[in-house]
């Protein structure tokens, strides 16, 4: 038997309420993720840079589930929606809010999924915020991205407990079908109308 996540068996799949795989989608994001994070985080002073992995990770995923799509060919448009979704930047004009969080997913994003480091405008520390992006004078370009990958964490775990409670609500109707679908994206499984809530 084959475990899915810290608390649920392959077993649990086979005709498998919506409950359940909520349960189990949570179990493994916390479980698999946040909790391993968690332990680093206490365990050692250089945690910075694996927190804030485990942290971008949920964002695109998070957009995935709440759009009920898949990302590919679409990783940028996924990464900015699960980013505002999660974070809610505030900023002049929507228009430099999307080239911030822009520069974000070239900056931290793709630094750090294609050669496993941020690239160079990217401090990470203790901070008041957990990002802080800076653009210039002229806001048509990022001087720095200040993160706070322990903040970071924090905020992406509040948001996961407020994304499973609404999930758990019946009434969420387009929430908890774009989650099925998602769901159904990452087992291969048919699109079957009678699988959803």
């Amino acid at each position: 038997m084959a475990r899915i996540s810290r608390h649920y068996s392959d077993n649990h799949l086979i005709d498998s309420t919506f409950e359940t795989r909520v349960a189990i989608y949570e179990d493994q994001i916390r479980g698999w993720f946040h909790d391993q994070a968690r332990i680093l985080e206490k365990n050692s002073d250089h945690a910075g840079f694996v927190l804030l992995l485990v942290s971008l990770t949920y964002v695109e995923g998070h957009a995935i589930f709440l759009r009920g799509e898949d990302s590919k060919r679409k990783s940028p448009e996924f990464f900015r929606k699960g980013f505002k979704e999660v974070f809610k930047p505030q900023g002049p004009s929507k228009s430099i809010i999307d080239r911030a969080v822009n520069a974000l997913y070239e900056e931290v994003r793709c630094g750090l999924f294609h050669t496993g480091m941020t690239k160079g405008k990217v401090i990470l520390g203790r901070y008041e915020e957990s990002v802080r992006i800076e653009l210039n004078s002229t806001g048509q370009a990022v001087s720095f991205i200040q993160i706070d990958p322990h903040k970071m964490l924090d905020q992406i775990e509040a948001h996961l407990s407020s994304y499973v409670t609404r999930l758990r609500n019946p009434k969420e109707n387009e929430l908890r079908n774009n989650f099925d679908s998602a769901w159904r994206l990452r087992f291969g499984q048919q699109d079957d109308p009678e699988r959803h809530p």
